[in-house]
């Protein structure tokens, strides 16, 4: 199972207004933490953070290997939702936010915008969209990325990373990923 996570301050602001009175319950970190020790599939990992006592407001991602399946997520004090390839409005779901059979993307920019940018490429390259594809052409041309790429390849359990460049703000999307396969570490006797 892979998680992904990001906070969107654009978003946060714009999709409704929280009356958050307080910020206990679980930090989203431990509760990430929890899903990953404990969730045996998307579902058991969905109903982990559907139980938790959430608090701040971010996107995250799961996905399994097992089935080949992924789930964007809203996640906030209040609410959790959940979207897939064929209910996911987040972003939109007009003609330059399309829905596309077998992709799930949260777009960086707040919808709706006139910024197609993430909806074209995913478009332009449906049918050969894989770990290098989405380093190489989504992450620098749609410069989204600041501190951190990173793109999974769980068929070859292969991830590519790239980070800023501490001291003079390049972009992690515009560096070298380095690629580390996974296969050494998940075979490591322990």
């Amino acid at each position: 199972m892979c998680i992904r996570d990001s906070i969107n301050a654009e978003y946060m602001g714009k999709t409704h207004q929280l009356q958050i009175k307080d910020r206990f319950g679980e930090p989203w970190a431990y509760v990430l933490k929890r899903v990953m020790q404990f969730g045996k599939d998307l579902d058991s990992a969905i109903d982990i953070l559907k139980n938790s006592k959430r608090t701040c407001e971010i996107f995250l991602g799961l996905g399994s290997a097992k089935n080949n399946q992924f789930r964007a997520i809203t996640y906030n004090q209040t609410n959790l939702e959940v979207f897939d390839d064929k209910n996911c409005t987040v972003c939109g779901s007009d003609e330059t936010h399309p829905q596309i059979d077998g992709v799930v993307y949260l777009d960086k920019f707040w919808q709706p915008s006139k910024n197609q940018c993430l909806g074209k490429l995913l478009s332009e390259n449906n049918g050969k969209i894989d770990a290098e594809v989405l380093f190489r052409e989504v992450a620098g041309y749609h410069q989204t990325g600041d501190s951190q790429v990173a793109v999974f390849d769980f068929k070859r359990s292969i991830v590519y990373v790239s980070y800023s460049e501490f001291g003079t703000g390049e972009p992690a999307y515009n560096r070298r990923p380095f690629i580390v396969d996974m296969n050494y570490f998940f075979n490591l006797e322990i």
